[in-house]
């Protein structure tokens, strides 16, 4: 049998050992010399701890029922294999991960740094909530408050309170809140929670219900005040589009929002379809189509420039076309030009287009315009001290698409159009552009609006 070379002292030259375990005198000297003199890069590391370490100081533990997952026969002895392993490491018998009830309970309750009293105040200040005057249980007592609810186990609640002796009600303040309607199921709301929710979906760009769970609103609480509040955005939006005149030097444009795609055979964009196949009668139908979800836009020049915003006519394309670009007919179907008061400082700027040319030229308004395809987007206008271009509205569409949710699926659920609430993004943040850094006074408004229009009802 051939000798152990691993074994092999290379300072003595004894067989059953190496010169780490070597005891010939002078050997420890010689390994100090070795270690030493050894280059850095060649230097074994030392080993490094995950955890808090505590793992440095606790012994070995007992090893697992299984040696390794390959070993295993069953997707349950793998579970079993991996919660013991937990277990070892972390040196703890505990729940590793907390349900969803533990981590609702450790969550920090903020709303008791604003004063219930002084947030009621400013809701009925900005409209959001409505002054009651009459009882609606007895129908002819006044009501008086605000009053806290001797015995109530609902914390920060504020009631009004009939006059009339012998009913002496208690009605709570949200009651007025007329415009967030199934409130009742959401007993976990109180004046102060109702305004820092508010004030988290004013103050953010894209508010999402986990911005107002640190104020004890739960999820769906919190999801049912945003839906309301974006509802009433997309109302006002549509009123603005179809009454709101623009004027002074107005930048026209349209860009692409999203890219999807829809296969031949498909029902839910049939027009689409019988539109391509007239313009191409002897082409072979392709198995899908691509479609751009475009976006028109006119928006005034200055500090307080307010815009339009319209989705064009969806077009269907072949894998690899050229994106569309705006046509006389998707021009005429935006009726911008309808909506720009005439006069001697209105001009209209494009970015080379067609189609706005003939449209404004057509409509009587000035136009200048630049090229982008020849690498054009400033030019001074002749004999006037001003500049063409869309520049203004070029940086408009960024933040746009910044301000559309990603992770928003671009076709509906049932309909398999273009999903509503993408729309509902769009027309929310025209709203939102045009109310300025005044939202939360506007969004009060639009709150009393819905409220004034309920009690006409």
């Amino acid at each position: 049998m051939p000798a152990n070379l691993k074994k092999t002292c290379s300072l003595c030259g004894g067989k059953d050992h190496n010169v780490a375990t070597c005891t010939l005198p002078g050997a420890q000297r010689y390994r100090d010399a070795l270690r030493s003199v050894r280059p850095c890069h060649l230097k074994r590391k030392a080993r490094v701890l995950r955890g808090d370490g505590v793992a440095a100081s606790r012994k070995p533990g007992k090893k697992a029922a299984f040696s390794s997952p390959k070993a295993m026969r069953s997707m349950k002895d793998m579970k079993k294999w991996q919660k013991k392993q937990r277990k070892w490491y972390s040196g703890t018998s505990e729940k590793v991960h907390s349900s969803r009830k533990d981590r609702a309970q450790e969550t920090p309750d903020l709303s008791h740094s604003v004063d219930t009293q002084c947030a009621t105040q400013t809701l009925l200040a900005a409209g959001f909530l409505t002054k009651l005057d009459t009882c609606d249980k007895c129908g002819h007592g006044g009501l008086h408050g605000f009053f806290t609810r001797p015995g109530s186990k609902e914390n920060g609640q504020l009631y009004y309170r009939c006059d009339v002796k012998e009913c002496r009600a208690y009605t709570n303040v949200l009651a007025g809140c007329r415009w967030l309607k199934n409130m009742v199921r959401f007993r976990c709301i109180n004046p102060s929670r109702l305004y820092l929710t508010i004030q988290a979906y004013t103050h953010k760009q894209n508010p999402r219900r986990q911005d107002a769970t640190a104020f004890g609103v739960p999820p769906k609480a919190a999801q049912c005040i945003f839906d309301h509040l974006r509802s009433m955005e997309v109302q006002a939006a549509e009123r603005q589009l179809k009454d709101m005149k623009l004027s002074g030097q107005i930048e026209v444009d349209a860009t692409s929002i999203r890219t999807f795609r829809f296969g031949a055979s498909s029902q839910s964009f049939a027009p689409e379809i019988r539109k391509w196949q007239a313009k191409h009668k002897n082409a072979r139908k392709p198995t899908h189509f691509i479609c751009h979800l475009r976006v028109a836009g006119a928006i005034e020049r200055g500090p307080a420039g307010r815009v339009l915003l319209d989705v064009l006519p969806l077009v269907a394309l072949t894998p690899g076309a050229r994106p569309p670009t705006e046509s006389s007919h998707d021009v005429n179907q935006t009726r911008f030009f309808e909506k720009i008061q005439r006069g001697r400082g209105t001009r209209i700027h494009a970015d080379g287009n067609r189609a706005w040319k003939a449209e404004a030229k057509k409509a009587g308004f000035q136009f200048s315009s630049v090229s982008h395809s020849r690498m054009q987007f400033v030019k001074k206008v002749p004999r006037k001290k001003l500049f063409t271009g869309t520049q203004l509205l070029d940086s408009f569409w960024k933040i746009l698409k910044q301000f559309v949710v990603s992770n928003l699926r671009t076709r509906g659920k049932f309909d398999r159009r273009v999903d509503r609430r993408l729309l509902d993004q769009i027309k929310a943040f025209m709203y939102r552009h045009n109310a300025g850094h005044n939202l939360w006074k506007e969004l009060g408004k639009l709150a009393k609006k819905v409220d004034a229009d309920d009690l006409a009802r």
